[in-house]
């Protein structure tokens, strides 16, 4: 294999490993937008360097010859709903905590201070 061909190979792996950094970095601040406000300024900045680091690597691509658009909109879509799940799935927890903590709170506070 040439040398070449090899460095091409792993652009691609780091090109994609950028999308799948991006799309867990949306889920973590649209849950942070639920549980972590605070955290919101750091998520966004990391989002926008692992955004930055993917047009650099298309970029390469591009420049090598390599670059797949079509490859690159299905991978946007499969880190898309990838992500949703994740985040749904941490809503979802969420969601239930808080019931079983409401649940618990209000029997707490029926035996302990209640009349």
């Amino acid at each position: 294999m040439a040398r070449t061909d090899l460095g091409s190979r792993i652009l691609k792996v780091d090109h994609a490993g950028e999308f799948g950094a991006i799309s867990i970095y949306t889920g973590q601040i649209w849950i942070a937008h639920l549980r972590a406000r605070g955290l919101l300024p750091e998520l966004i900045e990391f989002r926008s360097h692992e955004r930055g680091h993917r047009a650099i690597f298309a970029a390469e691509l591009e420049r090598r010859g390599c670059g797949d658009v079509e490859a690159t909109r299905r991978a946007e879509l499969a880190d898309f709903c990838l992500a949703s799940q994740q985040v749904w799935r941490d809503v979802r927890q969420y969601l239930q905590q808080l019931s079983l903590s409401r649940v618990w709170f209000s029997a707490i506070w029926k035996n302990n201070c209640g009349p």
